[in-house]
């Protein structure tokens, strides 16, 4: 199932996969924790599938069998009769062939990430070690 939300902690490279912003903002808070580098803000996207451009090409194909066989034959009526209804069969029989061709070499076009929003990182809350008060001296007349 596809989990449309990443996180990112420079704007640029995207990683993870969560089914909410929520969730997306958790790891992002998790991860700029235990980064190496200081990590101010967090950004959350939206991962937005882009199209593979596998439909439409039922017509140009057809075409081109017509083409490629009036080249063999001579003029002729071949493929003249197809109709709106079997070239959109055609169509859909071409696109699923072609996202599974892709999907199976791996070759599907990767997503872009859109909807980014920020999201400050909370500070650590620190305490002086051994003292309870809020306020302490510092120099040589601390106790």
């Amino acid at each position: 199932m596809f989990k449309p939300f990443c996180v990112s902690l420079d704007r640029e490279s995207f990683f993870g996969a969560f089914d909410t912003r929520e969730q997306a903002v958790a790891a992002g808070f998790e991860s700029a924790r235990s980064s190496a580098g200081l990590v101010d803000s967090i950004y959350v996207g939206k991962r937005q599938p882009t199209p593979a451009q596998a439909d439409g090409h039922a017509e140009s194909i057809v075409d081109a069998m017509r083409d490629r066989m009036r080249a063999v034959n001579g003029p002729d009526d071949y493929l003249d009769r197809a109709n709106e209804h079997q070239l959109a069969d055609l169509d859909a029989s071409i696109e699923h062939a072609i996202v599974d061709w892709l999907a199976r070499h791996q070759l599907t076009p990767a997503s872009r990430v859109v909807s980014i929003s920020e999201h400050p990182v909370p500070a650590v809350a620190s305490h002086a070690q051994g003292r309870r008060d809020e306020v302490c001296l510092i120099g040589p007349d601390a106790d």
